[in-house]
C-alpha cells in the first residue's frame, strides 16, 4: 500500500447521520417470512385431491415434491437436502480398485426399471 493512502485512512465515526436505520420495533426479514409461511389457505391437496387448509409453507413442499416427480433436479436436491442434510465433503471413488460385472448390472437395472414403471402408473381419480 502506498504511504500516501494510509495518511488518507480515518477511522468509522459512530452512528450514520445521515441513516437513522431499521426503525425499532420493525420486523426483520426472517420473522417475516415466517409470518407469512404460516399463513392458511384452502387449497387442493394434490395428493389426496381433497380441499384443505394448508399453509404456503405446506404448499411450497408439495410443490417442490411434484416438481421432483416430474424430473427437476433442483427440486429433488432441495427435498433430499432437507431430509438427509448437504453433502459437505465432495464424494470420491477410486475407480481402480471398483470391479464390476456390467451384465449383473445391467440385467437388475432392467427388472428395477420394470418394476419402477409398473408402480409409477398409479392413475389420479376422476374429478366431477
Amino acid at each position: 500500500m502506498k504511504e500516501n493512502s494510509l495518511k488518507n485512512l480515518k477511522p468509522f465515526q459512530k452512528g450514520n447521520k445521515n441513516s437513522k436505520g431499521r426503525p425499532k420495533g420493525s420486523l426483520n426479514r426472517s420473522t417475516l417470512i415466517k409470518q407469512w409461511l404460516k399463513i392458511k389457505i384452502e387449497s387442493e391437496n394434490p395428493f389426496t385431491n381433497k380441499i384443505e387448509n394448508l399453509t404456503l409453507e405446506d404448499l411450497i413442499v408439495l410443490g417442490m415434491i411434484e416438481g421432483a416427480k416430474k424430473g427437476s433436479k433442483p427440486c429433488a436436491d432441495f427435498l433430499f437436502d432437507a431430509k438427509y442434510g448437504k453433502q459437505t465433503t465432495p464424494l470420491e471413488v477410486d475407480l481402480d480398485i471398483v470391479s464390476v460385472d456390467w451384465e449383473i448390472l445391467s440385467r437388475e437395472f432392467d427388472k428395477s426399471n420394470a418394476l419402477f414403471s409398473q408402480n409409477s402408473v398409479a392413475k389420479k381419480p376422476n374429478k366431477p
